[in-house]
């Protein structure tokens, strides 16, 4: 078993996350995830109380990331100055989202980038990793919040700064989605906040791509 968190609600007082495996020797143990109450009785932490639960597990690789299924496609946000084309595609195995993006000023492309998302089996959660044209990589993890995905991000800069921030990602509907930075800092220092952009879904051809005219 593991302890993946604790945390102090009084000086007296702590809550504890984990999870247990039991099982005989040659077979699949069973995975358990619980939470328990500790109280300090006497310079001694003793259990108070404690849950336990079967732990979540994806039944098949890929099936955790279902619920951003609605990613894959092509997109665009564009404004005065720039434009964002990204594609979202299913890995050959169904395993990960592969993101690819690429800005353009003046038809001119100015970096690109590539996004793996997944399914992490032993913290259970979505993460992805992010890999740019500028040297910059980064990593997040993703949970859902009501109808938002909430994407806590930490990223190397190119020039080797550290920056952290949290994306919050909206579906609007089929066709749109809003995406906005929170809480951006870089080497601990507060960053502007950034307006909310919105993507679309693209219905006209990618940049520097030729429609197909032949027959099926």
């Amino acid at each position: 078993g593991r302890i993946d968190q604790i945390r102090l609600i009084k000086s007296d007082v702590a809550a504890v996350e984990g999870e247990t495996s039991v099982g005989a020797p040659g077979e699949s143990p069973s995975v358990s995830v619980f939470s328990a109450l500790l109280v300090l009785d006497n310079g001694r932490w003793t259990i108070h109380s404690i849950e336990e639960s079967a732990a979540p597990n994806p039944v098949q690789v890929g099936e955790a990331l279902r619920g951003l299924e609605w990613l894959v496609g092509r997109w665009v946000d564009e404004t005065e100055a720039t434009r964002v084309d990204t594609t979202v595609r299913w890995s050959s195995n169904g395993a990960f989202l592969i993101r690819s993006f690429a800005v353009r000023k003046d038809d001119n492309v100015t970096q690109q980038g590539t996004q793996i998302i997944g399914w992490d089996p032993r913290s259970r959660e979505i993460r992805s990793w992010s890999f740019n044209s500028d040297g910059s990589f980064g990593d997040g993890v993703w949970s859902k919040n009501g109808d938002d995905w909430l994407i806590r991000s930490s990223q190397t800069l190119a020039d080797g700064r550290a920056a952290t921030g949290t994306y919050v990602l909206t579906r609007v509907d089929e066709n749109a989605m809003q995406l906005k930075l929170i809480g951006h800092e870089i080497e601990g220092e507060p960053q502007p906040a950034s307006p909310t952009v919105k993507v679309v879904r693209a219905t006209e051809p990618a940049k520097n791509e030729t429609p197909s005219t032949s027959s099926k």
